[in-house]
């Protein structure tokens, strides 16, 4: 992969398997989550990365955000990770040793350093009909197909930011994801029951989902299963929406990076490099043309 990369790609920092390791049990023991090896690889690079260290030249670099698509939760490799530490310090501790690199230069870092980083997870409540929801004295019911058609990645881009914005300045409230394992047998294969609740401006929403990790081996079933609902919290309580979370977590995930690009990248940067051929790639790729940047290659 780095051959390929590298094509694009002047220099690119290799996080040690034991920080990833690192990152996967932090996110299970304080968050709730169940994350696969790239989720665990950018929070531990974010908790543990000792950025001093990194040489001459350091200032100059921008975030970069690395899109990969799996293929599911190896549990027994997860279980192994989960038994191995005990408590928060021995996660530092573990990671101390690591050895930082950075491909495509001569550098490697110490491996006397690390560092800590606060870690909150986002999301936002992209809807675009709000007005037309709220007035409507039924329930309304998005399929997949409308909710991409009533969510155009511009719209949703933009929705994203105000819902990042009033995450940041208090007005808007996301509680911590609950993640429930259900009940398994040789009938029933592992799989989770997750509920992500948030509000904003007299709106209540929940995403509730199912997560099968080995539904990723087959194209009748997705992986990630489940509904958006959305509630008039400001007067009495009632369900306005229930929409297809497939579609929305699609369009969000990537609305998100979008606008993290805008914020954080150098204007002049014409250069989209995405590793991963899976949803989310194709979904970033579409978010990324509506940055405004001059993307060319």
């Amino acid at each position: 992969m780095w051959d390929l990369a590298n094509q694009v790609i002047d220099y690119a920092l290799s996080v040690p398997l034991s920080v990833a390791e690192a990152g996967v049990w932090t996110l299970h023991e304080r968050n709730g989550v169940v994350a696969e090896g790239a989720g665990g690889l950018t929070v531990g690079a974010a908790m543990f990365c000792p950025l001093e260290k990194l040489g001459e030249g350091v200032k100059d670099w921008k975030k970069v955000v690395c899109v990969v698509s799996g293929r599911g939760i190896d549990r027994s490799k997860l279980f192994q990770i989960l038994d191995k530490y005990d408590k928060m310090e021995a996660v530092a501790n573990g990671c101390l040793s690591a050895n930082w690199t950075v491909r495509g230069s001569n550098a490697t870092m110490s491996n006397d350093a690390s560092s800590s980083a606060s870690l909150m997870t986002t999301s936002s409540l992209p809807i675009t009909t709000m007005q037309e929801i709220s007035k409507a004295e039924k329930l309304t019911v998005l399929t997949e197909k409308e909710v991409e058609q009533k969510l155009p990645m511009h719209k949703c881009i933009q929705s994203t930011k105000e819902a990042l914005i009033a995450l940041s300045n208090k007005t808007g409230k996301m509680p911590i994801r609950q993640v429930s394992q259900l009940p398994q047998n040789e009938i029933q294969k592992p799989g989770y029951l997750v509920t992500m609740p948030s509000y904003h401006d007299g709106y209540a929403a929940c995403k509730l989902i199912t997560v099968y990790p080995q539904n990723s081996n087959t194209a009748k079933f997705s992986s990630h299963q489940g509904v958006v609902a959305l509630f008039n919290a400001k007067q009495n309580g009632q369900l306005l929406l229930l929409a297809d979370a497939h579609q929305i977590t699609s369009t969000r995930t990537a609305a998100a990076s979008a606008v993290a690009t805008m914020t954080l990248a150098r204007k002049e940067s014409h250069v989209l490099a995405i590793l991963g051929t899976g949803e989310q790639a194709r979904s970033h790729f579409v978010s990324m043309l509506e940055t405004g940047l001059p993307i060319v290659q």
